[in-house]
């Protein structure tokens, strides 16, 4: 046995450069229980080698963080009693211009409260969106799901939201995993590759079993070490960092374990064709040329996180919403241009999202503060376009702190996607427990198609090293505290 050694400083290899040197690999904690942990199996190679068939569903998650302040997004134009409280809560920053021609353009440089693009005569988008408003139009895949948040703590906290909506829960075991990262463990077994970040390591991915790799690039993808001395060096390295309470066996098997699949990834990236990137490294344009890249190569992957920042909108709002939905057109205008007309088109869904939205009322910033209810959109294959959900009352009296209150549980959003993707809503109850009544989470009814088929009574479903997974059930009681995402 070699004798203990404390890691020198000119080894090269620290946490942070060994995550980013992974390329943010989340390797699934099952490592631990490999006879050597530098054996990762035959199971590995083969799903990297396969292909995902067409016909598969893909879900591509684009998350705006900050906040995104849907009242200037899906805008209420001619919505009786709502219009007028609209417009006398924001005198400064309210949308007041409306266009109904087709096909709608991008608005006038510099103009940004531009006109609105007319939906469906009582809500429009803001008007720079036309993408998702002339594809409401004239492909009909565009889905808005109104009133979406949460009433069980109503955190105003970026970092509690978020925490509470990677992991889809609001307390017990639920929150050390992922949403996303639980429907892998479940649906994609014997799967080496489970999800795809385009945003570096991500807790919606988070799982027990299914591995997930970030790939902000594709020709900058691999492992990078440098100045690594030998195996010996190595593993005291790797023995030192990590938590406390793991044994260095386990540290070592699971950090051998990110580097082999960050590998055989990095392998398969530089043999998939690169379509147009449409936009510097990383804009959404460019992380959704990645996911478009990776879809239309098949592999064989079902989960993809975006992310656009910016929509923290506590001053100048006008001019800082403009522009980050301007970005937001952009990539969904160019994701879209590269998989249209190809065989994946009807098996690729974009779902947009925030952590929660702005309040009703503008502040004398010429902007808003953080508020509660937001929106959901959908767009893409399977989705029947229309409005959902219950759009939030904007009367005094029914505001919490001026922020309108939620009609529908994210959760239900997350559960209507999940049942894309599987196909089984008994699938999608393991996956994410249930509400705090003990209920499972309503489809919203947004794609096309008869109700997916149940698993067989007594089932049980299996993780990617065939151990079966106990259905989650969320522990709410008395407990409720912010699972915080350390950032590395």
């Amino acid at each position: 046995m070699r004798p203990p050694t404390r890691p020198s400083t000119d080894a090269g290899l620290t946490r942070r450069s060994f995550l980013r040197g992974v390329g943010g690999v989340l390797a699934a904690g099952a490592a631990a229980r490999c006879l050597d942990p530098f054996v990762l199996g035959a199971a590995a190679e083969e799903s990297f080698g396969a292909t995902l068939p067409v016909g598969t569903p893909v879900l591509v998650l684009v998350e705006l963080t900050g906040g995104c302040d849907i009242l200037n997004t899906v805008v209420p134009f001619g919505v009786p009693t709502t219009t007028g409280l609209y417009r006398s809560a924001r005198p400064g920053i309210g949308l007041t211009q409306l266009t109904t021609t087709r096909p709608y353009g991008l608005p006038t440089p510099g103009d940004y409260s531009p006109p609105c693009l007319d939906l469906d005569g009582q809500w429009a988008l803001h008007g720079a969106l036309p993408f998702l408003a002339n594809r409401w139009h004239d492909v009909g895949d565009v889905a808005l799901v109104q009133g979406t948040s949460e009433n069980v703590v109503r955190d105003m906290s970026h970092f509690a939201a978020w925490a509470f909506r990677w992991a889809g829960a609001f307390g017990g075991t639920l929150m050390s995993t992922g949403w996303l990262g639980r429907y892998n463990d479940l649906a994609n077994t014997g799967q080496a590759l489970g999800a795809v970040s385009l945003t570096g390591a991500h807790q919606a991915l988070a799982s027990l079993h299914a591995p997930s790799v970030a790939i902000a690039d594709l020709d900058g993808f691999g492992f990078q070490a440098q100045n690594v001395p030998d195996r010996d060096r190595f593993l005291d390295d790797v023995g030192a960092f990590g938590d406390p309470a793991s044994t260095a066996v386990h540290k070592v098997g699971v950090a051998s374990r990110a580097l082999a699949l960050a590998d055989q990834a990095a392998t398969v990236a530089a043999g998939v064709p690169r379509l147009a990137a449409g936009g510097s490294s990383g804009s959404l344009p460019h992380q959704l040329s990645t996911a478009a890249s990776l879809i239309q190569a098949g592999i064989p992957c079902q989960t993809y996180v975006a992310s656009l920042g910016g929509f923290d909108t506590h001053g100048s709002e006008p001019y800082n919403l403009w522009e980050r939905l301007t970005e937001l057109n952009a990539g969904l205008a160019h994701f879209f241009s590269l998989l249209d007309g190809t065989p994946r088109a009807a098996d690729v869904f974009v779902l947009i999202h925030s952590e929660f939205g702005r309040q009703v009322g503008q502040n004398a910033g010429q902007g808003t503060d953080h508020g509660q209810a937001s929106g959901t959109i959908f767009v893409g294959g399977g989705v029947r376009g229309g409005r959902y959900g219950e759009a939030p009352s904007l009367a005094v009296a029914d505001r919490d702190s001026d922020a309108m209150v939620a009609t529908v549980d994210f959760r239900s959003v997350y559960a209507t996607a999940l049942n894309r993707l599987g196909g089984d809503p008994n699938l999608t109850d393991e996956a994410q427990g249930r509400d705090e009544s003990g209920q499972p989470f309503a489809d919203l009814g947004v794609f096309a198609g008869p109700p997916a088929a149940g698993l067989p009574e007594g089932a049980q479903a299996r993780g990617a090293d065939g151990v079966s997974i106990p259905p989650a059930r969320p522990d709410v009681a008395g407990d409720l505290r912010p699972y915080v995402v350390a950032q590395v």
